[in-house]
Formats: structure tokens, sequence, C-alpha cells
């Protein structure tokens, strides 16, 4: 790659180091089904067109990034839309309130669960979302916010799911928030919440705890 430009050379080597992430069996086997379109071949080609036509050479180049970007986005939106092995053996509430046991266990943390509404089951893109989601905010107030206590509440509106996870905490400034240690934090719930068409609020303020809330909206049944 040194015969590109530095800036050609990072793009190449992202490019390539992101399709072998992203190419994998696991994935193979839930079904995706772009995976012949490879970036590699363009890559291959972009190099041999590296010297003597750069405009080829640009022309492979955003090929293979394009076919990246759009293996990342089949690659998500399958995850995405898989149900968790958990939720294949419960429901949401009691898979969110199984997560918030463990969590606590062993530690002085005390836990409340509330279930409102008529309980249901819903597409695996909505549980599995509403579960990770919870998930992250759950394992934050317990392992990194030093709470005393933590709330989940799960709300079954007619016209909406809702979820609520506070604690008591150390708080910080939404603006300005912590780094994802090990989950996929703020950004992730986001992205997450935008999948459902859904909305991701988060209270906090240093030395004042947290709330994050998600809601979502349910298909007419």
């Amino acid at each position: 790659y040194t015969i590109l430009s530095d800036q050609q050379g990072r793009s190449l080597v992202i490019s390539r180091l992101t399709a072998d992430r992203v190419c994998n069996p696991g994935l193979r086997r839930a079904g995706l089904s772009g995976w012949r379109n490879h970036p590699s071949p363009r890559l291959r080609l972009a190099k041999k067109k590296a010297n003597d036509d750069p405009a080829a050479r640009d022309h492979h180049i955003d090929a293979a990034q394009q076919l990246v970007r759009d293996s990342l986005t089949e690659a998500r939106n399958t995850i995405w839309n898989m149900r968790s092995q958990v939720l294949e053996a419960g429901d949401l509430s009691a898979a969110l309130e199984s997560i918030l046991k463990q969590m606590a266990d062993g530690t002085e943390i005390k836990t409340r669960f509330e279930v409102k509404g008529r309980q249901r089951r819903f597409a695996p893109v909505i549980e599995n979302n509403f579960l990770r989601i919870g998930q992250e905010a759950i394992t934050n107030a317990a392992r990194h916010a030093q709470a005393r206590s933590i709330e989940v509440a799960l709300d079954f509106g007619d016209r909406q799911l809702q979820l609520a996870v506070r604690d008591d905490g150390e708080g910080f400034d939404p603006a300005s928030p912590p780094p994802s240690s090990g989950g996929f934090g703020l950004v992730g719930m986001k992205e997450r919440a935008a999948e459902l068409k859904g909305e991701l609020h988060i209270s906090s303020k240093p030395g004042k705890g947290t709330e994050i809330m998600l809601v979502a909206p349910l298909s007419s049944e």
C-alpha cells in the first residue's frame, strides 16, 4: 500500500480490515445474501492500477468501500432482527428482570422491576433492541455508576412500548457522556432506538443519577 497516498492507503486498509471482520462464518450462517460481492477483488484491482491509472484506482477503491458499507448495513440489520437466545426461552419482561437480578447479585444494590399494561410478544427486532438497550443501561448503572438502587419499568401500551431504567448513581453530563466500556454505549442505544423509529431520552446530572427511557411506536394489531 505504500504506492498509494496516505489518505488512499488508510482507506484501503480500513476497507480490507472491515471486510475481514464482517465476512465471517457466523454471519454467513445467519443467512446474509450478499457475501459473494466481496470487496477483495476491487482492492486487488485498485492495487494493480495504483501507479498507471489513478482514475481507475480511485474507482475501484470507491466501489470496495461501498461494498463494505452495504455489507455492514446488511450485517447490522440481520443481527438486530435476530431474536436473542434468552428471548427464545422467555418473554421480554422476564429477560430484563433476569438481567437486573444477575447484575445486582452479590452486591448491595437494591432493585425494583415493574411491568405495566398487557404483556405480549413482539417482532424480534423490537424485543431484541429493547433487551439490548435495557441490558446496556442496567450494566452501566451496576458496574460504572456506583448506584445503590436500580429501577426498571416496562410499560406495554396500546400504541407504544416504553422502557425506563433509573439509578441513583454518579450520573454524568449528557453533553459529554463517558466513553463506552465494553458495551455499545449511548451512540449504540440511539442507533437501536432509531431502528425502531423510537426515541431515546437521557436524563442525568453529575451526582444526581441517570434515567434512560426508550419509547417506540407499535403497529396497530
